[in-house]
Formats: structure tokens, sequence, C-alpha cells
């Protein structure tokens, strides 16, 4: 997980199209944005979302790249 969190989102979306829908469901639209320049740990400070939710979009995403590891 280490090597994606400072990897573009557009690369993760690309590798793992599951992520763009999980964004999604928290309002967080990365892959229609055209200059998706963020990278991973980028999408969580610029989006600011409650503590409590910040964590589950972070398990759900950790559970996409890396199955079972949480």
């Amino acid at each position: 997980m280490e090597k994606y969190i400072n990897k573009g989102i557009k690369d993760i979306i690309s590798e793992f199209p599951a992520i763009e829908n999980i964004l999604d469901e928290y309002g967080i639209g990365c892959g229609p944005c055209d200059p998706g320049l963020c990278l991973l740990k980028d999408i969580v400070q610029l989006h600011r979302l409650p503590p409590e939710k910040d964590k589950e979009l972070m398990e759900r995403i950790v559970d996409t790249i890396c199955p079972g590891k949480i």
C-alpha cells in the first residue's frame, strides 16, 4: 500500500477502477477531473471528510488495493 499513497489518483483509478466508484460515493469526483494531478494522500487532505468518513474511505481504498490487509 505504501507505494500507492504517493501515486497519482488517475493512475490508481486506471489500475483499480472500483476506486473511482468508492470516491464518488463520498462526493469526490476524481474520475472526470481533467488535470488528475492529485496523489492518493492529497485526496483525503483536500476534501476534508469527517474523521469517521475519512477512516471508512481509506479502509475501503486499502481493501480494494490490498484485499484482506486491513
